[in-house]
């Protein structure tokens, strides 16, 4: 399928599994003939630019944000968004987990639509409804959505998005290198984001603090950055662990590689995921995830006591120092095997294919059009970002109406 396309994301060049996730469909992409391009809608970040191939086009769309919020004059960016899509005339755009991009940028992605398949992407099943909700708005220009979980497709069904729906497993490279020999003490690795809310960061230092209880020699990595940062590294100090605990900050995606042949395991505590790839990274280099019991988990993958070891969400510190501390070095090498072995079926390429395999069932089904020569005077330079944006305050519709009735007078 070599055409050009386009993925949309807030910050595909900040250090997250979504944004590697990217970084790797784009390679694969390359690998398949496509041309890609990602456009940043939020933040630019660095983190991960360098890591991209010369042939993906990089937009920076970042003012987006700002006039969607109706903190900048719409015009501009309006312009520019036209403006690029009249010279990549895409034939595939992914809106990724981008729900804000679509409701300001509707008028833009109905122009699109005749000649350009559209997706959207669900990462993670949210606990907040109105990550399905914002969608209802923008249901009619989808082709189809796609998501790594089928639970969240369901959702979104339930909530009156009835476009076409494939769950597709996200993929790491299979992780070779040689595992370091193992010691007295456990390995333990965190990797993700320095966040409570998602990712109960907080609970860390509980569950080391229970783990030294027992006895057990560990010493633990911590990698990410994020807002709970410091209330991390105060609540290990208080906990009597800092010293055990070493806070790497954010690193870039083959330092991470590195440090799951270092470590005996992946430790995630979340209250809710979609598909992390941490864990599905953890698993191929035989770095023994152990996770808590969430839906979203891949059950060919994450199997417990065979791959992983599960943890329930609820009262996870205890569990999570008891489960630890429990584990023996037969274990570990037995989950490691296993773990390497089924990771090896979730590759980039097999997440590409499933991509390329259901864009072309999609086109089965609504044909596109052939771009113009000339498509600028096709797709709108003006429109009013702020329209759909559910976060911005709106006034009763019957002072809407006698503000237009009346002037501007009324109040």
């Amino acid at each position: 399928m070599t055409e050009s396309q386009l993925w949309v994301w807030y910050t595909p060049f900040g250090l997250g599994g979504v944004e590697v996730y990217l970084l790797q469909m784009c390679r694969e992409l390359l690998n398949q003939g496509s041309k890609p391009a990602v456009a940043a809608v939020t933040d630019w970040g660095e983190l991960l630019a360098a890591e991209y191939p010369a042939e993906v086009l990089r937009l920076d769309w970042t003012a987006f944000h700002a006039a969607y919020m109706a903190q900048a004059p719409a015009g501009p960016v309006a312009a520019l968004l036209a403006r690029d899509c009249a010279r990549l005339r895409p034939r595939l755009l992914v809106i990724n987990d981008c729900a804000d991009f679509a409701l300001g940028a509707l008028p833009l992605l109905e122009r699109l639509r005749p000649f350009c398949t559209i997706l959207d992407v669900l990462h993670i099943d949210s606990p907040d409804g109105g990550y399905f909700a914002r969608r209802r708005a923008y249901a009619h220009v989808l082709d189809g959505v796609v998501s790594t979980n089928s639970r969240a497709l369901e959702r979104l069904a339930a909530g009156g998005v009835r476009a076409p729906g494939v769950v597709v497993a996200n993929g790491v490279p299979l992780n070779h290198g040689p595992r370091a020999p193992r010691g007295s003490a456990l390995r333990i690795l965190y990797v993700g984001r320095l966040e409570q809310r998602q990712k109960r960061v907080l609970e860390l230092p509980a569950v080391l603090s229970r783990l030294a209880g027992t006895g057990r020699a560990f010493e633990a990595t911590l990698v990410g950055t994020g807002p709970d940062a410091q209330g991390l590294a105060d609540a290990l100090a208080a906990a009597g662990v800092a010293d055990r605990a070493t806070l790497l900050g954010a690193r870039p995606p083959h330092e991470v590689r590195a440090l799951y042949l270092r470590h005996d395991v992946l430790l995630s505590l979340s209250a809710y995921e979609g598909y992390s790839l941490a864990q599905l990274e953890a698993l191929a280099a035989g770095c023994v995830p152990v996770l808590t019991d969430l839906p979203s988990l891949d059950p060919l993958l994450f199997e417990h006591n065979a791959t992983c070891m599960r943890l329930p969400v609820e009262q996870v510190a205890g569990a999570a120092a008891r489960t630890l501390a429990a584990l023996t070095d037969d274990d570990l090498l037995r989950l490691a095997a296993e773990g390497r072995r089924r990771a090896s079926l979730r590759t980039p390429a097999a997440t590409c294919a499933a991509y390329l395999d259901f864009v072309e069932t999609l086109r089965t089904r609504r044909p596109l059009r052939v771009w113009p020569e000339a498509p600028a005077g096709l797709l709108p330079s003006q429109w009013d970002l702020t329209r759909l944006n559910p976060w911005l305050p709106r006034p009763h519709p019957l002072r809407t109406w006698l503000r237009s009735m009346l002037g501007d007078g009324a109040r």
